[in-house]
């Protein structure tokens, strides 16, 4: 890179004090005449030494500057130096998401986020790559986070799954910071972990926290008992272990009541199963009401041997009030399954969904206001013609509900289709206007997808996407994996946690200001107290209903927590009409904005 100051003095034969020695180091001027040897003797650095022989020592002190490629007057934080004043070329503000675009970099103007990583506490590695190779070959796809209330204080906590290290846990203090508590709670255990999902499998009230392994490792379930978490997963029958010595791949963890006897049932994705069925672990687990589950992948028709699937959620489709399921697969083969009661029933090719060629993550939300479920599905985008023998390039698919689960792919004119090589997805109202926007995580480890760049996308006007990431300051450059949007500081919007292969997270605090919001959660009896499946929408006066489906879906190997979050523009007071997972509907009238809110049935 050019413009990088390399402090080494070229020391020649000169003029000093009216004789002849040579500069035989950098502020080696003994008693020469200063004025003669300035130039030969280098450039002064600040380390309080007179280093260019002008009889001067210099007083600053020494900082960092950063590359700016386009010279915007941003730079690249991936590139810095140290020198006294900025160099040729560099810049003394990162955070520069596009270098070589001078439009594009944060502006005053827009600047929501703010990475507070480091002062939150959460600047921990996934996985130290030079002290553990991969071990099956699959490693860097690796990732997840689960964000939920473990302990009840009405915080937001963040177990963090790392691979051959610690996994962590961080309790939210409510300062703003986290303290790690994986060793006192016993979940600090090391292994492969992948995906993770907070979810009450036993209906109890808290938290539990089921976790999806690679390698040759069976699945973990931690029941919490009062916050100190013991791993069941086999006695509960759900650990699904591998058979014989060649690796299974399993990805992310999605939770819904399937078969409608009011408990949460549990689906685990597999990528590119090997050696046969043995070791496919895209398997759906019925709980008995109690938190024990039995093995319903063939009767309900989800038998998905052979489909490298990565993703799958959970939401109500076609409207008849049971829970359908999108699966996100690899190659050309995600699907859609329509609830019978019974079982499911494939229509991927009649809901003209699965357009998606190498489908990674993605997320299930009405985001057009028009009440019905749309469906984002995140892969690869490259412009290149035939960019690759080993994988396709058409990019994202928005698919976009017309209420009876048919569908029409808009990425395209909603200007969603370039997310490079993605990974993660969720739909988020950032700016808390009532609109939903969009977060996409990704990069990958091949060239021209080393550096992926978070893409934000604020749905402006409503229908169509403007892509913002760089200018509202969410920069998370790297092989990003989940994201996962929420309120971690109580304030009101949607801060933003996100992955990275081999890396630390980064925690993009939000500071949006001036619009009103609500969040709610649910409270029930039985054996889904947390209302997960429940439909939540907010009415305002003369303006689109809102509508938030309360799920406990991944969107890639992580899952947000079991609440929902509105944003309500200008909007005071509201309705609040739930319905609740068996049909029963509650409104609530004046409710009023700006408040966290536990609905009781």
């Amino acid at each position: 890179m050019v413009g990088l100051r390399y402090l080494i003095a070229a020391c020649v034969a000169v003029g000093c004090g009216g004789g002849e020695r040579p500069c035989s180091k950098r502020g080696d001027c003994g008693t020469q005449d200063t004025q003669t040897v300035s130039d030969e003797c280098g450039d002064e650095i600040c380390d309080e030494i007179d280093n260019d022989c002008d009889g001067e020592i210099d007083e600053g002190v020494e900082a960092t500057f950063f590359w700016d490629g386009d010279g915007d007057g941003y730079g690249d934080e991936k590139v810095p130096t140290s020198a006294c004043d900025a160099p040729a070329g560099f810049a003394d503000v990162a955070g520069d998401c596009d270098d070589y675009d001078p439009g594009r970099h944060p502006d005053p103007a827009l600047l929501t986020f703010e990475d507070v990583t480091l002062a939150a506490g959460l600047d921990a590695l996934q996985w130290d790559r030079a002290a553990e190779p991969p071990r099956c070959g699959h490693d860097s796809m690796s990732g997840g986070v689960a964000v939920g209330d473990f302990d009840g204080d009405g915080r937001h906590d963040v177990f963090l799954p790392r691979l051959y290290a610690s996994n962590l846990l961080y309790r939210n203090v409510g300062d703003g910071t986290f303290v790690e508590e994986g060793a006192v709670r016993g979940l600090d255990f090391s292994g492969s972990t992948n995906g993770a999902l907070w979810v009450d499998v036993d209906g109890d009230g808290d938290l539990d926290l089921y976790l999806s392994m690679l390698e040759l490792e069976a699945h973990r379930l931690f029941i919490n008992y009062d916050g100190d978490f013991v791993d069941e997963a086999g006695i509960r029958g759900v650990d699904l272990p591998v058979i014989g010595d060649i690796c299974s791949l399993s990805f992310s963890v999605s939770a819904a009541d399937v078969d409608g006897d009011g408990d949460l049932d549990l689906h685990t994705t597999s990528w590119r199963p090997q050696a046969g069925s043995d070791n496919d672990r895209a398997r759906l687990l019925l709980n008995d009401g109690a938190g024990f589950f039995e093995d319903g992948t063939e009767d309900w028709g989800l038998d998905l041997r052979g489909r490298p699937s990565f993703t799958s959620g959970f939401g109500d489709f076609d409207g008849d009030g049971r829970p359908d399921m999108a699966m996100i697969a690899d190659f050309e083969q995600s699907g859609l399954f329509l609830n019978t009661g019974v079982d499911f029933l494939e229509v991927t090719v009649a809901a003209q969904v699965g357009l998606d060629e190498n489908g990674m993550g993605g997320d299930i939300a009405d985001f057009d206001n028009d009440g019905d479920l749309d469906w984002f599905v995140t892969s690869v985008y490259d412009e290149t013609p035939g960019c690759s023998e080993n994988w396709s390039c058409s990019g994202n698919r928005l698919y976009v509900n017309d209420g009876s689960a048919f569908f029409e792919d808009q990425a395209a004119e909603a200007g969603v289709l370039d997310g490079q090589w993605g990974w993660g997805g969720a739909f988020a109202d950032y700016d808390n206007d009532g609109w939903l926007d969009l977060v996409q995580a990704n990069g990958f480890e091949v060239p021209l997808f080393e550096d992926g760049v978070l893409r934000v996308w604020r749905q402006d006007p409503p229908g169509s996407f403007v892509e913002l990431g760089c200018e509202v300051g969410a920069v998370a450059v790297g092989a990003s994996r989940a994201v996962v949007p929420f309120d971690y500081d109580d304030d009101g919007d949607l801060d933003l946690l996100v992955t990275r292969s081999g890396d630390s997270p980064r925690l993009l605090r939000n500071d949006t200001t001036g619009t009103n919001w609500l969040r709610v959660s649910l409270q029930d009896q039985g054996a889904n107290p947390l209302g997960i499946g429940a439909t939540i929408e907010v009415i305002r006066n003369q303006l689109p209903v809102l509508r938030r489906d309360l799920n406990a879906n991944s969107t890639y190997l992580s899952g947000p927590p079991p609440e929902v979050h509105f944003g309500l523009g200008a909007a005071e007071t509201v309705e609040l009409r739930v319905r609740w997972p068996d049909g029963e509907t509650q409104v609530i009238a004046g409710v009023s904005a700006n408040q966290i809110m536990r609905l009781s049935r």
